[in-house]
């Protein structure tokens, strides 16, 4: 044989031999491909993958952290989770990761908030966003934010306040753990029980001078400069400061702080609102009063739209123990609570209010004679409309009063009432759910 059919030869051999080599290769990597995808849970989340989309990216919107990225990166063969993964391929992600997202949510904010995660910062940050461990939050003076977090657990950031999350850790069945830091200003924090499907929460919020841990309860902590302050409003908090521990009640705080031992107090008392029930229908031409407190210096006002007071619309300090309401019509919850010299918020008085807006100048012409027990109210004009009547046993502003809601006026009606009080009484039209008229002149009526 000539030594070119020799080489011919040969190469023809070396290709075979490439060819058969390549053959193998992708039957190999066929069955591996249907190994893996056999060994693949049925229960896994499976996405489609689409333009420009990452694994990173995908875990990120399904878990709302990156927590298991490696782990599921392993389990799809992927070397880089943040370059783009081939349009149309397949993302599984296992089903025992689903439900373990640590992360929390923005569920209300208003005015000036800062929301940074990492080295990234959110703007603007937007109610519904997701918190995650490390995120810090800073509020201007006339800012709110509140977020919410698994098992019952929300913190709410008050005003001139900055607080970061330092731990979201749900991966354990038996407990839920939350951990904050609020470095500056004040932070309310309300945990309530969880269903009992739902692992318990351990909930921990450190300040510079002590720190505070709960299962179940509501309270609150500030850091202010030199000082540190824990005041619990319902339940139960055990809190440590300076190496020492203590078990706070409901009605107790304490305060800590550089060069201080730390010390327990006694908050004040809930003051006692003038308005004697909820739901009471109010606008401008009322005031929300409330007796005064011995010991308060001060009175901090918080009004929000909701009964856990985490969707807060103002938070205000007066020395005068009345709120002049100045807020949009609607629903509102009103709590009011002293501030003692030390600048602890004693225990909260919460009223339910209903703000209307004067929409008709002209009150209601009525007719008003009180004889002996019997007041009797006869109208002088047609009233198609609801009357509002308020009735107070004495001139001074902060004396508890009462309301009526007079449904049909078309004629006289008689009201008995005490004959031995003083009576003070008030009168406008109730005009819709959050409208009235002005009020018609007092009419003051001396007891026996």
């Amino acid at each position: 044989m000539c030594p070119e059919t020799m080489n011919s030869t040969k190469t023809n051999t070396n290709r075979i031999a490439a060819f058969r080599s390549l053959f193998l290769f992708g039957i190999w990597l066929a069955l591996a491909v249907v190994w893996h995808q056999s060994s693949a849970n049925d229960n896994d989340l499976v996405i489609e993958v689409e333009a420009d989309q990452t694994l990173s990216g995908i875990v990120l919107d399904h878990l709302k952290s990156e927590r298991f990225l490696a782990a599921i990166a392993d389990y799809n063969n992927v070397e880089d989770s943040h370059a783009a993964l081939p349009v149309s391929s397949q993302v599984r992600i296992p089903q025992p990761y689903l439900p373990l997202a640590d992360f929390g949510e923005i569920v209300y904010l208003k005015g000036n908030v800062s929301h940074q995660q990492g080295n990234r910062l959110v703007n603007p940050p937007v109610q519904g966003g997701q918190v995650f461990e490390g995120d810090i939050f800073t509020t201007g003076t006339n800012g709110f934010v509140s977020i919410q977090f698994r098992g019952g657990a929300r913190a709410s950031v008050q005003p001139a306040s900055r607080m970061s999350v330092s731990l979201i850790d749900c991966t354990d069945a038996s407990a839920c753990k939350i951990g904050l830091v609020a470095s500056q200003g004040e932070i309310l924090s309300d945990i309530e029980k969880p269903a009992d499907d739902v692992a318990p929460i351990t909930y921990t919020i450190d300040t510079p001078f002590l720190s505070a841990t709960v299962r179940g309860t509501r309270f609150y902590a500030s850091a202010n400069g030199e000082t540190s302050r824990l005041g619990v409003t319902r339940g139960a908090v055990g809190a440590s400061a300076d190496s020492a521990g203590f078990d706070l009640a409901q009605g107790q705080g304490l305060l800590a702080g550089e060069g201080l031992a730390p010390a327990e107090v006694e908050l004040l008392s809930a003051p006692l609102h003038t308005i004697t029930e909820d739901d009471r229908l109010i606008s401008r031409e009322d005031n929300f009063y409330w007796r005064q407190l011995e010991q308060a210096q001060a009175y901090k006002v918080i009004v929000a739209t909701d009964e856990a007071l985490s969707q807060q619309y103002s938070v205000t300090e007066t020395i005068l123990p009345r709120w002049v309401p100045e807020v949009q019509p609607g629903e509102y919850f009103v709590s009011v609570s002293g501030l003692d010299q030390n600048g602890f918020a004693g225990l909260p008085a919460k009223r339910k209010i209903r703000f209307a807006s004067v929409d008709d100048e002209n009150p209601p012409a009525l007719s008003v004679e009180k004889q002996g027990s019997t007041l009797r109210i006869k109208p002088l004009a047609e009233i198609n409309e609801p009357v509002q009547l308020l009735l107070a046993n004495s001139l001074d502003v902060d004396a508890p009063y009462e309301h009526r809601i007079l449904q049909n006026l078309s004629d006289s009606i008689e009201l008995d009432l005490d004959a031995d009080l003083d009576w003070l009484i008030r009168a406008r039209r109730v005009l819709g759910q959050f409208s009235v008229s002005s009020y018609t002149d007092s009419y003051f009526f001396s007891g026996n």
